[in-house]
């Protein structure tokens, strides 16, 4: 999540889980640290233009599908917000 309180690049976030893909494996492939990686992630330091064309190639998708904003309907934040830590588990 951002500052905000919106999660950034949550395309981005699903293709490294479905891939099996780690934060380190990013890192390396764009030459920096797992820290620096993470907060590019995370959304606190926005991604280079070029850093974005190079997941983009690295994934095999378009760039503006990858980075994509995450729409959640308002009913749905609602329903989320209400949940607890008990009725999550089931």
């Amino acid at each position: 999540m951002n500052f905000n309180g919106t999660m950034d690049s949550p395309n981005l976030r699903a293709l490294m889980r479905t891939r099996g893909i780690h934060l380190y494996h990013l890192g390396q492939l764009l030459r920096m640290s797992d820290s620096a990686m993470n907060q590019r992630l995370l959304g606190r330091i926005p991604l280079a233009p070029h850093e974005k064309r190079r997941l983009a190639e690295l994934f095999g998708v378009e760039e503006a599908l990858l980075f994509a904003p995450l729409v959640v309907p308002p009913a749905a934040r609602r329903e989320t917000a209400m949940l607890t830590p008990a009725m999550e588990t089931r």
